[in-house]
């Protein structure tokens, strides 16, 4: 399966010329699995996503062992290549038991996050090294290796993943302290409660909206060729 093949994949695909039934049904489960979890990044509307990949699901490689491992990574290499030139970066931040930890992410948007001296500072004060994204998705993919790897997950979450993934500094703040929640959407809220209702509105709209049209038959390609949305959570 090549990247221009994976990048043709649609909600009801058939086969690809050169793939077997088993490659097909492997990229059309990653495909369907990226723009269910990671809509938002591939509309425009989230910096990042982070979600499990669990191929055993796939009906072509149920009980089939080390081969669904061969042919997941494979699969997610291709992704991440076909990601790439539309400026999304797709990283493993974890893998074991069959499952992979996968975070989506755009890249020039994660820059502006940590543009913002607040944000960098938070982040400094957590023992990230803010001197560039892949500093920080580094030690974000150590310390969820850290928590996975653990046994009972007994170390710590990573619960600053969230400034990464768009949510306002103060709601990242406000659930890692405790505090009291104003409302709760994609995320718990901790300030103005009409406020972070409009934006999570905003979001489930564009994250909606982009998995109708793939639905509606367009392919993970054309999803990604289309503008971005203006408003781009965690830049405002």
């Amino acid at each position: 399966m090549g990247e221009a093949q994976l990048l043709e994949m649609r909600y009801s695909c058939g086969g690809a010329a050169g793939c077997s039934e088993e490659e097909v049904g492997m990229a059309a489960y990653f495909v369907r699995r990226l723009v269910l979890s990671a809509a938002g990044v591939v509309s425009g509307a989230k910096p990042a996503s982070l979600f499990n990949f669990m191929p055993q699901s796939c009906m072509h490689y149920r009980d089939r062992g080390c081969e669904v491992c061969k042919a997941a990574r494979e699969t997610i290499a291709v992704g991440a290549r076909s990601l790439a030139r539309f400026g999304v970066t797709l990283v493993v931040l974890d893998r074991r038991g069959g499952k992979s930890v996968l975070f989506a992410y755009r890249d020039a948007c994660l820059a502006r996050i940590l543009a913002k001296p607040e944000c960098a500072s938070f982040l400094e004060g957590l023992g990230y090294d803010v001197s560039s994204v892949g500093a920080v998705v580094h030690e974000l993919r150590r310390r969820m290796a850290g928590y996975y790897g653990s046994p009972d997950h007994a170390a710590p979450y990573p619960h600053e993943v969230g400034l990464l993934l768009g949510y306002p500094l103060a709601d990242v703040r406000g659930f890692m302290e405790g505090a009291r929640e104003t409302c709760r959407g994609s995320w718990k809220a901790y300030g103005d409660e009409e406020e972070a209702a409009a934006v999570f509105a905003h979001v489930k709209s564009c994250e909606l909206r982009c998995w109708e049209r793939f639905k509606e038959g367009e392919s993970l390609g054309e999803l990604l060729s289309l503008p971005v949305t203006r408003l781009t959570l965690g830049l405002a």
